[in-house]
């Protein structure tokens, strides 16, 4: 978990006030600041971790200007930022995976959702494993309502990893917002993929996602008299009365117990 704000100000106190005695480890730690004190906005510190960076490793060291970039970014110059990644992507090293990223991420912080799907998808062709990278150009598809395209990230996803309830569930969701009899089938069969590898309260929206995809496909579907449907929830909505009971107080269960009553076929 990052926390950039202990980050800062323990590394501030640490090169302020014990410098000498931190060895090399110091010129890893004048990175760790620099880049968490960009995150809460310490710009002029920023600027004085990488001066002692630089003068170090020199202002043409690849991971130099890179953070450089970062800075400039940070103070809202896109241009300059922009231009510092390309010139290491064409004049450095063209597979310099952190400054493909960056990239993306000015697009998106101009709001080019367009430009940073282009560059994400330019970046894929060189890295087909990056999940970092699949799960960001889902997010930016699904912020453009593209649900198939998302789903094809999630796709990808789940063939790296297989055993993750949060790839299946938001593949199901996918598949549930884009309608239709042969999409509700599956993504009633990925909610419940995702409840299998993942069967907790922590867990509940693919509950609710399987129970809704039930009672769609029972209602607007034809499947009212389906047995597979039927037995499918009605261990669902069983499942979710015994989450309600021991996880909340009787006030606090009582509305969604009687929604899971009323939506009974």
């Amino acid at each position: 978990v990052r926390k950039p704000a202990l980050v800062y100000f323990c590394g501030m106190e640490l090169l302020q006030n014990h410098a000498g005695a931190l060895g090399d480890e110091i010129w890893s730690i004048y990175e760790q600041v620099l880049i968490a004190a960009l995150d809460v906005n310490q710009i002029a510190d920023a600027e004085f971790c990488w001066v002692k960076l630089s003068d170090r490793f020199s202002k043409e060291s690849q991971r130099v200007q890179r953070l450089k970039a970062m800075i400039l970014e940070a103070e809202g110059n896109y241009d300059l930022a922009e231009e510092v990644y390309k010139d290491i992507l064409e004049e450095t090293n063209k597979c310099d995976i952190h400054s493909h990223k960056r990239r993306v991420a000015i697009a998106k912080a101009r709001g080019n959702r367009a430009d940073a799907i282009g560059k994400l998808e330019e970046f894929l062709k060189l890295y087909q494993t990056d999940e970092e990278a699949w799960h960001e150009l889902a997010c930016l598809h699904l912020d453009g309502c593209e649900y198939s395209k998302a789903c094809y990230c999630y796709e990808e996803l789940i063939l790296h990893d297989p055993n993750n309830w949060m790839f299946m569930l938001k593949y199901a969701e996918c598949l549930y917002s884009l309608g239709e009899k042969k999409h509700m089938l599956e993504a009633r069969k990925y909610y419940a993929q995702s409840i299998c590898l993942h069967d907790s309260v922590r867990n509940l929206r693919s509950y609710y996602g399987l129970w809704i995809c039930c009672i769609m496909l029972a209602t607007q579907y034809n499947m009212k008299d389906n047995a597979e449907n039927k037995d499918l929830l009605k261990w669902v909505v069983s499942k979710l009365r015994g989450l309600y009971t021991t996880h909340c107080s009787e006030g606090q269960a009582a509305k969604p117990l009687l929604m899971l009553k009323m939506n009974q076929l």
